[in-house]
């Protein structure tokens, strides 16, 4: 089974990392130019898809039929929930592109915002000094919300700051709050503190730019990962036109230095699920296990194979996951 559902208390002890090989085929020079050109052609392509879909869409985005798969899948159509995506650092809403295409098919609705300074929102990383100017465009977003129903909040890597944040200030409105190798920080927690532990684990963030808009003496303002840091350490198991394509997307992430707060009155009040991504080299699996025994969520899922952007590297599992939570959400 590609995913598997576990209870906090019986999680089983890590798994070995596995590889992959891509064989090379025999083509001579004049092939491989052709098919050079030809996926140059295609990922413009795909990005000026992309950028019309968000210029048109912007904070609620159907994508368009990107991919298609061939495989005999789990998925089958199913009374619709709607599902608010929240990208981590560096990305836009545009990066679930692959699983929200699945949930569309499958007949939910599938809203990925964009936060203050990320995919094609304007604001320049460097001005965000707080996680509540950050989130900005998901309290609009769910401020607009109808108080009927509610929403499965699916959040990514650094997202996991926003998803805490939205929780604290819309309860009544969310379903079940879903953290994708996310940070499930605890209150009083800052992101730089997170970022440091990390550090401390992984040694560093590679060839990834720091930006210091106040000055080299105060802390650094924004940040954005290096190619060779994204494609060893963040996305090793993905394909590479995905990465490519987030190269060309990539944009400077915020790091704000106030504490995350929040409430077991409202926070707590809302059904927490965690995905934990079984071959993620940046927020490693014992990290993710300690995040997990620390503040335990109500339902753990692991999926194996997966490396830190599980989207790319896994989107067809990750759609099966919030599937299952799906199915198992009081409201829709």
């Amino acid at each position: 089974m590609p995913t598997r559902a576990v209870a906090p208390q019986t999680l089983a002890a890590f798994g070995a990392a596995n590889s992959s090989r891509i064989a090379d085929s025999n083509e001579d020079d004049h092939d491989l130019e052709t098919k050079e050109i030809i996926i140059l052609h295609e990922m413009t392509f795909l990005r000026d898809i992309l950028s019309n879909t968000f210029k048109y869409c912007h904070s609620t985005i159907h994508f368009l039929n990107l991919k298609s798969y061939s495989m005999e899948t789990n998925i089958v159509k199913a009374k619709g929930c709607h599902f608010v995506m929240v990208h981590g650092a560096t990305f836009g809403g545009w990066c679930w592109y692959q699983v929200a295409d699945l949930l569309l098919k499958a007949g939910h609705t599938v809203s990925s915002i964009d936060m203050a300074s990320g995919g094609i929102d304007p604001t320049n990383a460097d001005t965000i000094s707080s996680l509540q100017e950050y989130n900005q465009p998901l309290t609009d977003f769910f401020t607009a919300l109808p108080s009927e129903g509610k929403v499965i909040l699916v959040g990514h890597s650094a997202g996991g700051f926003n998803l805490s944040f939205t929780m604290e200030r819309f309860p009544d409105k969310i379903a079940a709050a879903v953290f994708v190798t996310a940070f499930m920080p605890l209150s009083g927690t800052t992101l730089s503190e997170l970022m440091n532990e990390i550090v401390s684990i992984i040694g560093g963030f590679g060839d990834s730019t720091f930006y210091y808009a106040n000055g080299k003496e105060n802390p650094a303002t924004s940040f954005k990962f290096g190619t060779q840091f994204a494609r060893e350490f963040l996305s090793q198991n993905s394909p590479s036109w995905d990465l490519t394509l987030w190269e060309s997307l990539e944009k400077k992430s915020p790091i704000w230095q106030e504490p995350l707060l929040y409430t077991a009155k409202n926070y707590g009040s809302v059904r927490r699920i965690f995905v934990v991504s079984k071959e993620d080299k940046v927020i490693v699996e014992a990290f993710q296990r300690k995040m997990i025994a620390g503040n335990p969520p109500q339902m753990v899922y692991e999926i194996e194979g997966s490396d830190h952007t599980v989207f790319f590297s896994k989107p067809l599992q990750l759609a099966e996951v919030l599937m299952k939570i799906a199915n198992t959400s009081v409201s829709k």
